[in-house]
C-alpha cells in the first residue's frame, strides 16, 4: 500500500506482524487454506503468515498473505480436485 486506501495519507507503515497469542498459537497471525476441504483428515492444509500495513494518520490496516503464489496455487489445487 502506497497511499492510504481510506484517506490517502502516504504515512504507511509497511510489513508490520500480526501477533497470535492463543494457547496453541505459533506467536504470528497466519491464514490457512485447505487444498482438499471435504476430505476427513487428509485436508492438505497450506498456511501463510500474515502481515499488515498501517496507515499512519488514520489507523487504516491492510492485511496481506506473504506467499500469496503458495495461496493460490493450493486454491487451483482444491478446484481440480473437485
Amino acid at each position: 500500500m502506497k497511499n492510504c486506501l481510506k484517506c490517502n495519507s502516504d504515512k504507511i507503515i509497511p510489513n508490520a506482524m500480526v501477533l497470535d497469542t492463543g494457547q496453541y498459537a505459533s506467536g504470528y497471525m497466519q491464514i490457512a487454506f485447505d487444498e482438499s476441504p471435504d476430505a476427513l483428515i487428509f485436508k492438505q492444509r497450506i498456511t501463510s503468515p500474515v502481515r499488515v500495513a498501517i496507515c499512519g494518520n488514520c489507523g487504516y490496516l491492510e492485511f496481506y498473505s506473504t506467499q500469496p503464489e503458495v495461496m493460490y496455487q493450493a486454491y487451483q489445487n482444491m478446484l481440480g480436485n473437485k
